[in-house]
């Protein structure tokens, strides 16, 4: 993790005990983009919990679980912080082409 992560907090979490993805928020001169970091949960024999970023077989399918949850979420928000900050460029007269058809949605129009 990097000094940045420390000092800041995820703008978004996904579990799926004892996996845990972190979504980071990254501002750079280009734009917005997200970061995703991945856990595991364990209790170590003191009976305190820690983290590693370590996986058995088993959690594998969890972790590809989350990682497709934190996918959609990092993505969906790199969008919305992009539509945003095209916004704050020029406000008097823009046309919204975002494209819209990977957003998770239970209505599905053709």
């Amino acid at each position: 993790m990097s000094d940045n992560q420390n000092k800041q907090k995820p703008v978004a979490k996904i579990r799926c005990f004892p996996v845990q993805a972190a979504i980071w928020k990254n501002e750079t001169a280009k734009g917005t983009f997200h970061t995703v970091t991945f856990s595991r949960t364990y209790k170590k024999e003191n009976g305190e919990y820690g983290d590693t970023d370590s996986f058995s077989g088993a959690q594998l399918l969890q972790l590809a679980h989350v990682a497709q949850k934190a996918y959609d979420k990092a993505e969906k928000l790199t969008r919305e912080a992009r539509a945003a900050e095209a916004d704050e460029e020029d406000d008097s007269d823009v046309t919204d082409y975002a494209d819209t058809s990977t957003e998770l949605d239970d209505d599905i129009a053709f």
